[in-house]
């Protein structure tokens, strides 16, 4: 009506900046202050308090990504071999129509609840917020590193157990025409070391993970280990995190402003 263009923006973490770019004439809708968190733990419907050390949530592979861009992507995180995708575990959502209106599920109806979840939700309106379920997880998790000169994975697993895999090139310069490839196995387990380590034995010997490999904390600072956070660094470091493409060179004006920034 105006030529003007809406961009909502929930994290910003989205990689070609579609969020906050365009090629018209554009307004940002920036949700960066509706950070609330309403905390039902006997329902089960919401919890990152201290209080609740057994209750969490499919997330934790990418600390920047905002809760919106999660879910509309279906939510991919180290509770997935086990209770599947975060899309899966949505219940309900709050949603600002072009009207003004002010819709949640039951008055939005289901068709338009899973329209946003899967098929776009900026394109039917501003989300303002999401109810989530959570799924229960132990007291202890076990957080474990492996390096190998070869990869080989099992196509069956315990399901309180998920490995990743990252694969890179090793560089030998007395090594012409020779390729050197190392796989660095990445996982987590819901449970303790104690009972990881038998269980790794039994399928993956031959990656011999020790105890010195794995780390047992409680879940949500597995997260927080993820995210490369080091015990002694402040929390803050994770707060504020995004990325992007820069199609052009930054100007030194605007460099000296990063710089002043930091």
């Amino acid at each position: 009506k105006h030529g003007l263009e809406i961009r909502v923006r929930s994290g910003g973490h989205y990689f070609e900046g579609v969020s906050y770019v365009s090629n018209v004439p554009l307004i940002i809708i920036d949700l960066i202050n509706l950070s609330s968190i309403n905390i039902d733990v006997e329902n089960e419907t919401a919890c990152v308090q201290s209080k609740s050390k057994i209750l969490a949530f499919l997330a934790g592979i990418c600390h920047s990504v905002g809760v919106d861009g999660h879910f509309r992507g279906r939510g991919y995180g180290l509770l997935l071999r086990k209770y599947g995708l975060a899309a899966n575990h949505v219940v309900d959502a709050h949603l600002i129509d072009v009207e003004g209106r002010f819709l949640d599920r039951e008055s939005m109806g289901e068709d338009l609840f899973w329209s946003i979840l899967v098929g776009g939700g900026a394109s039917f309106g501003v989300i303002i917020a999401w109810k989530i379920k959570l799924v229960t997880v132990p007291q202890t998790v076990t957080v474990f590193t492996i390096l190998n000169k070869w990869q080989y994975i099992a196509d069956k697993l315990d399901e309180d157990l998920i490995l990743r895999i990252f694969l890179r090139r090793l560089v030998d310069a007395t090594a012409k025409g020779k390729r050197t490839m190392q796989a660095l196995f990445s996982g987590l387990f819901l449970g303790g070391v104690d009972r990881l380590l038998p269980l790794m034995d039994q399928s993956f010997q031959v990656l011999g993970l020790v105890k010195q490999d794995c780390i047992e904390l409680s879940w949500i600072k597995s997260v927080l280990c993820f995210a490369g956070f080091q015990k002694r660094e402040s929390r803050d470091v994770v707060l504020e995190s995004e990325s992007d493409y820069v199609r052009l060179p930054i100007r030194e004006v605007a460099l000296e402003g990063i710089y002043e920034r930091f």
